[in-house]
């Protein structure tokens, strides 16, 4: 699995948890590589890294995903990688992290690269990521919550398959998807007791976003709604 971190306290929970149910990951700060998505398969650039990186001259390439990590940041014995040559993720997962989706480095530049090839889950501000990159808008929530617990009424589809409903979850946002901006593509599989949307699904991709935190100690089941995942991106 393939972790970007969005510089948030949380993910190395997400690493433990995956780790507790058998998952190799390999962490990618979100500032940690380049992401080369060219239109035109013979038109040329140049990117820089913000993570310190030279500039490069990207050459011929159309639609992939090029990586040129400090050593320091990567988990891996590659220095330059590219999807899908070298970089090749069974599953992806977006970490929490402050902010908001387009200040989160190269995250909405990966799920682009990313969907469609390979599935993905987002947590958080990985969830607010993927639902901004199809359309819909992310707006202040009602409230902030922040290490507050709330009860969350879903489908029982998916991620939340076997789960309690209501399923106990906890929260630490400021941000929610608006529901009424959701493209087609998307539906809302949970919501909160305020009504905020707490995970959506992609109605034919393999993509999920939560709202609520999975790793958080005081969320209910969150190994066996991580398990789901990957079981179903297996």
């Amino acid at each position: 699995m393939l972790l970007i971190d969005n510089y948030d306290s949380f993910t190395f929970n997400l690493v433990q948890y995956f780790h507790e149910l058998g998952e190799d990951v390999t962490v990618l700060r979100n500032d940690a590589f380049v992401v080369d998505l060219l239109d035109e398969p013979h038109s040329k650039s140049v990117i820089s890294s913000s993570a310190g990186g030279a500039y490069r001259d990207t050459g011929h390439e159309k639609d992939r995903l090029s990586i040129r990590p400090p050593f320091d940041k990567l988990r891996t014995t590659y220095s330059r990688l590219r999807f899908p040559e070298q970089l090749q993720p069974k599953r992806v997962c977006i970490s929490p992290g402050p902010g908001t989706p387009e200040c989160a480095g190269k995250t909405l530049d990966v799920i682009k690269a990313f969907a469609g090839h390979v599935p993905i889950l987002g947590v958080c501000l990985g969830h607010q990521a993927i639902a901004q990159h199809f359309g819909a808008s992310v707006t202040h929530a009602p409230e902030p919550v922040h290490g507050k617990t709330s009860l969350v009424t879903h489908n029982g589809s998916g991620l939340l398959a076997g789960l309690p409903n209501p399923l106990r979850v906890c929260r630490y946002h400021s941000l929610a998807v608006k529901e009424d901006t959701l493209p087609p593509s998307l539906r809302v599989t949970a919501r909160s007791d305020d009504g905020v949307v707490m995970a959506i699904e992609h109605r034919e991709l393999p993509i999920w976003g939560v709202q609520f935190h999975p790793e958080a100690i005081l969320t209910e089941h969150g190994h066996d709604l991580l398990r789901n995942f990957l079981r179903l991106s297996a």
